[in-house]
């Protein structure tokens, strides 16, 4: 994330969003809610941090590129967070991803540049609804737009890089 925050200092940017698709028990919304609470300080550049999840665990597989030998549906369930448990300036979006991807719309013109986002949705067709959903103007974007993979490393993981 330090890139982001560098990146959006070199470009003089003053307000980045900081994404992560699949949110489980918060465990990395809550790491990255941290992160950027640092590195706001050091660049003095402001943030928000929003988490999209379902709040119903893993879907169903649809097909062996969710490695149903690995997951079943219903693991990583939410905590279903509140607001009030969350730290500052982050939020939760539950719902299907391609369906509330676009609350997010208003940061743009609240002068919000996307930054960073995290994928740690584990199945292949949620990580390609992900992607898809991420159709906003590019002047939404910052320049250089920081992706993260989670499992990318994990051998049978990586088929959707290759």
């Amino acid at each position: 994330m330090h890139l982001t925050f560098a990146e959006a200092a070199k470009q003089k940017i003053k307000k980045i969003l900081i994404i992560e698709f699949g949110v489980a028990s918060g465990a990395g919304l809550f790491n990255l809610a941290h992160i950027a609470n640092k590195l706001s300080k050091i660049y003095n550049i402001d943030y928000e941090v929003i988490g999209f999840d379902t709040g119903l665990g893993m879907p169903a597989p649809v097909d062996y590129k969710e490695h149903p030998e690995k997951y079943r549906t219903g693991d990583f369930p939410s905590l279903n967070l509140s607001e009030n448990k969350l730290p500052k300036k982050t939020k939760i979006y539950y719902g299907e991803i391609k369906e509330t991807v676009n609350l997010i719309k208003n940061y743009h013109e609240r002068n919000f540049k996307i930054g960073f986002i995290s994928i740690d949705v584990d199945y292949y067709s949620s990580t390609m609804s992900c992607l898809k959903s991420l159709t906003f103007d590019q002047s939404f974007y910052l320049p250089s737009t920081v992706l993260y993979f989670d499992d990318v490393y994990n051998i049978d993981h990586n088929g959707i890089l290759w």
